[in-house]
């Protein structure tokens, strides 16, 4: 029990992202944001990551021994066998504590998450009243049978609340960053040196058929004010001398009002910050005019996270992406003038069905045809970064029953669902080769084509001695990245090999 509070504490971990090896410095901002009220409220909150902290089950262990519960949050894939690995060492240590997954994983798949022996109570969708009010029962020893958003165990059986109703995230208090050290969350990238990231909406409207976003907002989106995201970035630049922001909204781009508003505050105030990698759709940013990029450009805006999805016309159809391959191509052309970067994520590997032959002629095609998107959008600007991931089902898409069809098979525990990720196959349609092919392609030669990934990628070894062969092994694998993109050669990929050992050795994220 806190001292000076009088109450327990509430104790939240993020999982790994990506394995053990790469440590990827960025805030827990879903355990921030679930934490928001409750730190307005006078509790003591204490966030683990292994960003934050060299010893995370360590720290973990000693927090928990006074808390009312200990909150983990997981995506599908590898924050779910981190997960599962430290609610073990917690339920050994403390077996009646509670222990509440939250996140995007448990909100679309509730029933093999609620069935794990290491997960007692689930928080679905919006988090942040639904888990106060948990805390709150759970402190006060009251029934947490009508708390919304809730799923949880008794006698044998799970129950799962109706989901909380969406509300509006300006309700809420700002991003409590003061819950944790914020030096160690800050990164760089080829915008600045000292780099946070942020979220200033919630959900997404759009119909696209691959994406869970559906299970968690129904199609419904609230951002933040215009006057709230300039006090955020200004808060950023005096408190933390943080000089960019990496935006990590679903859709940051969905009211122009709000962005040119915003773009306007930060013009007014005289905020010198840049802002990055940030999420919107080609179609109707292409259809904004001259005046607003250019004071988007004004304002910081540097680069822009896109889903192209697929330089296949009938693929962009199949998934309802509303977006015609002309126009990412134009979209590619247009930023160039602007100068801002555009990060273009594709896809490869959709469920055509129900023919698995055809299926997978057609996926065939989908990737001859996005390589040629591809081509395009480098020979426009080598600054835009095309992205390949393999299309992965979830449950409750519009292509989810598609791909059951096909012969998919969901993982039957919460384990299971540790290993579906797009870089393990879990769709017999897709040719293992294809997969490979993709991978190596967007993450090895893009990656050294990309002309900005040098600067940043050795400034974030700190060792002199490490990043002078570092920088030695770059300009070569420069080359062989170019040389193989030009002559379309892909086979014996050992050179790609050495270089993923090398960022396992160098723990580059």
């Amino acid at each position: 029990m806190d001292s000076n509070t009088g109450k327990n504490k509430v104790v939240l971990f993020e999982p790994v992202y990506w394995g053990a090896y790469r440590k990827v410095q960025r805030a827990p901002l879903s355990l921030m944001a679930v934490a928001s009220l409750l730190d307005k409220e006078g509790y003591p909150i204490r966030i683990i990551s292994q960003t934050l902290y060299d010893d995370p089950d360590k720290q973990a262990l000693y927090d928990c021994k006074d808390a009312i519960c200990f909150g983990i949050t997981s995506l599908t894939g590898y924050q779910i066998e981190d997960g599962l690995r430290i609610a073990k060492i917690i339920k050994e240590a403390y077996p009646q504590l509670p222990i509440v997954w939250g996140g995007w994983h448990p909100t679309i798949e509730p029933e093999t998450t609620i069935m794990s022996p290491f997960v007692d109570i689930l928080v679905r969708g919006q988090g942040e009243r639904s888990f106060t009010a948990l805390v709150h029962a759970l402190e006060e020893g009251k029934p947490i049978t009508d708390i919304p958003g809730v799923s949880y165990k008794k006698d044998g059986q799970t129950f799962h609340n109706p989901v909380a109703k969406f509300e509006d995230i300006n309700n809420y208090p700002p991003m409590p960053y003061h819950l944790i050290d914020v030096e160690k969350v800050l990164s760089n990238d080829e915008f600045g040196n000292r780099v946070i990231n942020y979220i200033s909406s919630y959900g997404c409207p759009h119909s696209c058929g691959f994406c869970s976003e559906w299970a968690l907002s129904s199609r419904k989106w609230c951002g933040l004010t215009s006057q709230r995201m300039a006090d955020d970035f200004e808060n950023f630049i005096n408190k933390y001398r943080v000089d960019c922001v990496a935006v990590n909204d679903n859709q940051f781009f969905l009211q122009q009002n709000r962005v040119r508003e915003f773009c306007e505050e930060l013009i007014k105030r005289n905020l010198d910050i840049k802002w990055d990698n940030v999420a919107g759709n080609i179609r109707p940013l292409l259809k904004w005019d001259d005046e607003m990029w250019e004071l988007m450009y004004r304002a910081g805006c540097r680069s822009m996270f896109v889903g192209a999805e697929s330089g296949f016309q009938e693929a962009l159809d199949m998934m309802d992406k509303k977006l015609t391959v002309e126009e990412t191509i134009q979209f590619a052309e247009k930023s160039v003038k602007y100068n801002i970067r555009i990060i273009f994520s594709m896809m490869i590997g959709l469920p055509w069905g129900p023919d698995i032959d055809q299926t997978r002629k057609l996926v065939r095609e989908e990737f001859d045809g996005t390589l040629v998107l591809a081509k395009k959008i480098i020979e426009i600007s080598d600054r835009h970064r095309p992205s390949f991931t393999i299309y992965t089902p979830y449950p409750g898409t519009p292509l989810w029953d598609k791909a059951l069809k096909l012969g998919v098979k969901p993982p039957a525990s919460l384990e299971g669902w540790s290993n579906w990720i797009s870089r393990i196959r879990n769709t017999p349609w897709i040719d293992p080769k294809l997969v490979k092919r993709s991978q190596f392609i967007s993450e090895y030669v893009f990656f050294f084509m990309d002309p900005t990934a040098y600067g940043w990628v050795t400034a974030r070894v700190n060792n002199v001695f490490a990043r002078l062969i570092l920088k030695a092994s770059y300009k070569i694998y420069i080359r062989i990245g170019k040389f193989r993109w030009k002559h379309k050669f892909y086979s014996f990929p050992i050179d790609y090999y050495v270089y993923r050992l090398g960022r396992e050795i160098l723990g580059i994220a």
